[in-house]
């Protein structure tokens, strides 16, 4: 008996063993040598960022990191950056990307990161909105370890985290996603008051993918105002992709951002989950979350992707 026992159980730990290799192995992506594998200098990305969008040539790029005189002392002692850009395979498709931080002057540097998509290139800027905080970017393991700058304080802010490529962009990395029941989201987004004219959006979306999105324009010169009501059952992989994101964000611990703003874009998401709990998230930072701009980001994108039918009360 004990015999058979023991046959039983090396057998099982068999078993789990190559289901946990093969497991692993589904996960690796075979590397396909391609162009930004063999870029050495700031000259060949220039040339990459141009063929994305003629109109990025104001980006300065250089062979070596330039930052303002506060910044250089933190990079040059802390991080030991010399290059300013990295390579890995943001998001995991066997070919290498590169993340780039150049130069709008002297002292002030962005981010960002250009990915092979294996018939297309793809340029994605990873800004920070605060005016005195810059954000900066380490790469390691395809994640983006991201440390805040203040350049008037000459200091890193105590606040790090770790940006992945994900939902088709980059988002701040949450190892434990929640799994709520959402059975409400209602957003509203009020556009600022450039040239006179400003949108206001209200969009509410049911569990059963029901949306309803009132728009209302107006024009201050002549107190012209439009309003319109549009109904809709968003596709499913539309509805399932917001979804997901949503309980990704750990919405629930989200704070509200906002300021005072004479013309910012105004957000407010409020959610409704597992039998009626609620959480609302009034926000005009942002690009301060960037998993949260990607969900205001594909809500509006609704107005644009789905099939509306105009009606009235």
């Amino acid at each position: 008996m004990k015999d058979k026992f023991k046959t039983f159980y090396l057998i099982s730990v068999c078993l789990i063993t190559l289901f946990s290799c093969n497991k692993r192995e589904s996960k690796f992506v075979e590397h396909k040598p391609n162009y930004i594998d063999s870029i050495q200098n700031a000259k060949q990305i220039k040339e990459l960022i141009l063929k994305i969008d003629t109109n990025l040539s104001y980006m300065n790029i250089t062979d070596s990191l330039i930052t303002g005189e506060g910044l250089r002392t933190i990079v040059k002692e802390v991080f030991k950056i010399k290059k300013p850009w990295s390579k890995a395979d943001f998001d995991q498709n066997g070919l290498t990307d590169i993340l780039v931080i150049y130069n709008n002057d002297i002292y002030n540097f962005r981010v960002m990161c250009i990915l092979d998509k294996g018939n297309n290139y793809e340029g994605k800027f990873i800004s920070y909105s605060d005016f005195d905080n810059y954000l900066f970017p380490i790469v390691q393991e395809n994640k983006i370890k991201c440390y805040i700058l203040n350049n008037y304080l000459r200091a890193i802010i105590p606040e790090q985290f770790n940006l992945i490529y994900k939902f088709n962009d980059f988002i701040e990395e949450n190892k434990n996603p929640t799994n709520y029941k959402i059975e409400k989201i209602e957003f509203t987004f009020q556009s600022g008051w450039g040239l006179g004219e400003y949108d206001d959006l209200y969009l509410t979306i049911d569990s059963d993918r029901k949306a309803n999105w009132l728009s209302k324009r107006y024009k201050i010169s002549n107190n012209n105002k439009v309003k319109k009501q549009f109904k809709t059952v968003i596709t499913k992989d539309k509805y399932n992709e917001i979804i997901d994101l949503i309980n990704y964000s750990e919405f629930e611990k989200v704070n509200s951002d906002k300021s005072a703003c004479y013309d910012c874009n105004d957000v407010s998401l409020k959610i409704t989950y597992n039998n009626g709990q609620t959480k609302v998230i009034d926000d005009n930072n942002l690009d301060e979350k960037f998993i949260l701009k990607k969900i205001y980001d594909l809500l509006l994108e609704l107005t644009k992707n789905q099939k509306w039918t105009e009606y009235n009360n």
